[in-house]
């Protein structure tokens, strides 16, 4: 990373960082190919609390954990919706993502039941099932493509599991759709982004065109559920069957939004999570073995049933050690709602504020050999030790992802199931980079080679 002289501000209660370039052209935190790269500079050479500049505005980045759960939790209050959140409302409108306050809240509570353990476990077998679909698609081929397979995995998922089986008509273009949108999101969150978003541009208008679509789809599934009134534990119909505070029915319109919003989210980080979960598994053959005996162990006496998590320990922490390596929500953006302090720092109202998984997941000083892939960290011993914002890839306090849960029993099943039947091994090429965008995705394809285990 190139950065301007290091300082300290005279004032004790700035946060230390670089000065501000002399060339207003010079970044101190590079461009997205480099977003990574910069902020773990910043902790590398300023601590876990540093104050940083971009073009005339100063930018905080708080990765000590006890900071990080003084802006996500204990001071939660004190922090608005940052960018990104604020940029999301161009997709997924009012969702939960992006509301704030008392709708966030109802919202919240809403949705919340169909994230529940008990829900959770009625979702297992439609799990399984998918899998086994997009394992059995494997069968034949001497290689796959992890980006493509994870996405369509996940993507089947969330039609059972938020939509309750409810199949789009166009469900391939559903992930292009939304991909589209990813991409429009991260030029909103350049420093010019607010005003190239709103030219008459040919991908403006390709964006403004794909949003109508999903929207459209996404409003044709809540007419034709409402009309057969079919029940069940899944979002929509959690939705569709709640009630303001006068009792009457949520308008369509923020149904839409939030269903756009939980698909998007339960989709993509899932899929993104196990896409590089199996590149690393692949990488280290004594955990893939481990991971496989397990899964056979478990799976050759009939289906899971609601335990997965319990009955397959090592897959759970596999999917937990990729995340650290490569948390799919690499960055947690806020604004400061008032001047407020954390830890010892002043910050001024209006403040850009960051936590980062990303950073935090890779510091030595919390994570020996921070690079290796080594699910041992996530034994329960070791868990029991470390500070609870060590890790935190769904976030934390009151925005904390309400589908967690079902996200780690979704990977978990789903890497267990893989390697169960098939042995992994990188099918060559430079490694994977990361593109940070929105989520932590790689830059392009993500080849392997896959072996049947059995006949």
């Amino acid at each position: 990373m190139s950065t301007a002289s290091p300082t300290r501000s005279s004032d004790p209660r700035v946060p230390p960082g670089p000065s501000r370039p002399k060339n207003p052209l010079r970044r101190v935190v590079p461009a997205r190919r480099d977003r990574l790269a910069g902020m773990t500079d910043l902790r590398r050479h300023f601590g876990g609390a540093v104050r940083f500049p971009v073009g005339p505005l100063w930018f905080y980045l708080f990765t000590d954990p006890d900071l990080t759960q003084e802006v996500l939790v204990a001071k939660a209050d004190d922090f608005e919706l940052g960018r990104m959140h604020r940029a999301m409302t161009a997709i997924a409108g009012d969702g939960l993502f992006s509301s704030t306050g008392d709708l966030h809240r109802r919202q919240r509570r809403i949705v919340q039941p169909a994230f529940h353990r008990s829900a959770i476990r009625t979702y297992v077998a439609q799990i399984e099932h998918s899998t086994t679909q997009m394992l059995d698609g494997w069968v034949g081929v001497d290689r796959v493509e992890l980006v493509d397979e994870m996405t369509l995995l996940t993507l089947d998922v969330v039609t059972d599991t938020i939509l309750g089986g409810e199949r789009l008509d166009d469900a391939d273009a559903m992930y292009d759709r939304m991909a589209v949108g990813v991409d429009r999101l991260d030029k909103m969150l350049t420093p010019l982004g607010p005003l190239l978003t709103r030219l008459p541009s040919r991908s403006n208008r390709a964006f403004d065109t794909a949003m109508s679509e999903l929207r459209a789809s996404i409003e044709a599934l809540i007419a034709r559920r409402r009309e057969e009134g079919r029940e069940g534990e899944d979002a929509m119909w959690a939705l569709l069957t709640a009630t303001d505070e006068d009792g009457a029915p949520l308008p369509d319109e923020l149904i839409r939004d939030e269903l756009i919003t939980l698909a998007l989210a339960g989709q993509e980080t899932t899929a993104i999570a196990l896409c590089w979960t199996l590149w690393l598994v692949s990488q280290n053959p004594d955990v893939e073995e481990r991971l496989a005996e397990e899964a056979e162990a478990v799976l050759s006496n009939g289906g899971l049933g609601g335990d997965a998590m319990e009955r397959l320990p090592w897959a759970r922490q596999c999917l937990e050690e990729g995340m650290r390596l490569y948390p799919p929500a690499w960055v947690v953006s806020r604004t400061a709602a008032r001047d407020t302090t954390v830890g010892d720092w002043d910050v001024p109202k209006g403040a850009n504020v960051f936590t980062s998984p990303w950073v935090t997941h890779r510091d030595p000083a919390i994570w020996p050999d921070p690079e290796r892939f080594d699910p041992e960290r996530f034994h329960p011993e070791a868990i029991a030790v470390r500070h609870r914002f060590a890790y935190f890839p769904f976030g934390g306090g009151v925005r904390k992802c309400v589908g967690s849960a079902l996200a780690m029993v979704e990977g978990t099943i789903a890497l267990a199931m893989i390697v169960r039947r098939y042995r992994l091994r990188w099918a060559g090429g430079p490694p994977p980079s990361t593109n940070a965008q929105l989520t932590l995705r790689p830059s392009g394809p993500v080849w392997i080679s896959v072996e049947p285990r059995t006949a």
